[in-house]
């Protein structure tokens, strides 16, 4: 460095760096989020309502013949259960499919009484029974004389082909249909507990996890406002004046790039994030949205810190130089 001179060389950080610390930071967010929910489930755990909606509509699951337990323990609906188990015959998932419908209905007369299951069983016939429901033109059933549907012995398609056009659409249709609306108390716990995934633990495990994991860490490293991803590979956030960012618009930017971006793009098929990042990749200065917005850059701290102020690039000039510097004059940035 000439006497009398301090130059400032910041180099934008390679593309692979800054994906790289992006996917550590993410991977930290998703063990947060993660650890964030289980603490928030265990408190709700320790509410009135919510164990027994839970218990309520694990029970009538159960019992309803429709769901079962799977090797893991949890309950499953019979469809996504067998649909894709290539260990089962075609034949003996219909023999699943229909046994479920038939355990369906027997628990309708068990809880309801015979008249509403009696209702059941007819719209089932009934949807068999259907003109509609056919394979090349044939109907897949036809009446055997008493109102009973059996299998069109004239219909050429598969075993596969009944499963998938009718058994399977009908459970997913009209038995989960008939799950919801013929037992009330069921269908108000599973709103209730649907309510508290998607609008408590979800969103208050990702807010407090970005929180934690793009924001926070950007307190401590107070020069460049790094996160732990970033400081990892000496990436470091400047200003237009290429500075240190000021607290307001570190807090902005976190809040645009959470908020607008993140956010959105669940509910958009992830175009802010594509937006963001074509931004960041293929844009002059390398800036996300939020960045380019509010005159944010990143930059490399493998070679050049980040300074606070203009203050103390002068007292850094001072103590390397013994003297002061004009500023104003002798100030050269490369970027």
């Amino acid at each position: 460095m000439e006497k009398g001179k301090i130059v400032i060389n910041y180099e934008y950080p390679k593309l692979h760096r800054r994906i790289f610390a992006l996917i550590i930071d993410l991977i930290l967010m998703m063990f947060a989020f993660f650890s964030i929910f289980v603490s928030i489930r265990g408190i709700m755990n320790h509410t009135d309502r919510y164990p027994s909606a839970m218990q309520n509509v694990e029970k009538t699951r159960l019992d309803s013949g429709i769901y079962i337990r799977d090797d893991s323990g949890n309950l499953v609906d019979v469809v996504s259960l067998y649909k894709n188990d290539e260990d089962l015959s075609d034949s003996q998932k219909q023999t699943y499919y229909t046994r479920a419908i038939d355990s369906f209905i027997s628990y309708v007369r068990t809880e309801l009484g015979d008249q509403k299951a009696q209702e059941v069983e007819n719209d089932y016939y009934s949807y068999l029974l259907n003109d509609d429901l056919t394979y090349d033109g044939v109907t897949y059933f036809i009446d055997n004389g008493n109102g009973v549907p059996s299998i069109n012995p004239i219909c050429q398609a598969s075993i596969d082909e009944y499963n998938q056009n009718v058994y399977i659409k009908y459970i997913d249709s009209d038995v989960q249909a008939y799950l919801n609306s013929l037992f009330s108390q069921y269908n108000e716990d599973v709103q209730y507990l649907f309510t508290i995934l998607f609008y408590i633990e979800i969103p208050i495990s990702a807010i407090i996890g970005g929180i934690l994991v793009f924001y926070v860490p950007g307190l401590f490293f107070k020069r460049g406002r790094q996160t732990l991803g970033k400081a990892l590979y000496r990436i470091g956030l400047v200003d237009s004046h290429y500075l240190s960012v000021k607290l307001g618009r570190y807090t902005a930017n976190w809040a645009i790039s959470f908020f607008v971006i993140f956010i959105l793009s669940f509910l958009t098929m992830g175009i802010p994030l594509l937006i963001s990042f074509s931004l960041m990749a293929f844009s002059k200065k390398k800036q996300t949205f939020s960045e380019y917005m509010l005159g944010i850059q990143e930059v490399s701290m493998e070679k050049q810190k980040i300074y606070y102020s203009k203050t103390e690039i002068r007292a850094d000039s001072i103590a390397a130089n013994k003297k002061a510097i004009d500023f104003a004059s002798e100030e050269k940035v490369h970027l």
